[in-house]
């Protein structure tokens, strides 16, 4: 019900000084989530990619343990699901393929072009991602990603 109040708490929390923030990714990704849910595609999509951009400077730097409980890996993905949600095909075709050791962002990005091919028509390889996708999950053995 109250999607507009949460967006207004969640912008006044990514607004805080990164030392005053404890959760900085995680305010953002609820800033995303509530914007998303709002409809409200420009924000929610620039917000994302800053929760990408902000991820992925952890992840080059070394970092790749946990912010709330979430891998950083696993905010890497949020800028794809609101791409999905805002059905931007041809976006989610363009973006490069994230580093094979990310097996979780990997899945997503797999799931991502899948979804982008099925509603493009092209069902054949749509169903390639898919099976990419399943790869990437055995390979990965996924038992601590299944949670997410």
């Amino acid at each position: 019900g109250r999607l507009h109040d949460a967006s207004a708490a969640n912008t006044a929390a990514v607004a805080l000084p990164a030392e005053d923030a404890v959760y900085g990714l995680h305010n953002l990704d609820f800033l995303v989530y509530t914007l998303r849910m709002e409809g409200r595609a420009r924000e929610a999509l620039a917000a994302g990619q800053r929760v990408r951009a902000e991820a992925r400077a952890l992840l080059d730097t070394g970092h790749d343990c946990c912010e709330a409980g979430s891998p950083f890996e696993r905010f890497g993905t949020v800028y794809l699901y609101d791409l999905v949600t805002f059905q931007l095909w041809d976006q989610i075709l363009q973006l490069a393929a994230p580093p094979a050791r990310e097996y979780y962002h990997t899945m997503w990005w797999h799931w991502a072009r899948g979804m982008a091919l099925c509603h493009l028509g092209q069902l054949d390889p749509a169903a390639a991602e898919g099976k990419l996708l399943q790869a990437v999950r055995q390979d990965a053995g996924c038992s601590g990603l299944q949670q997410y």
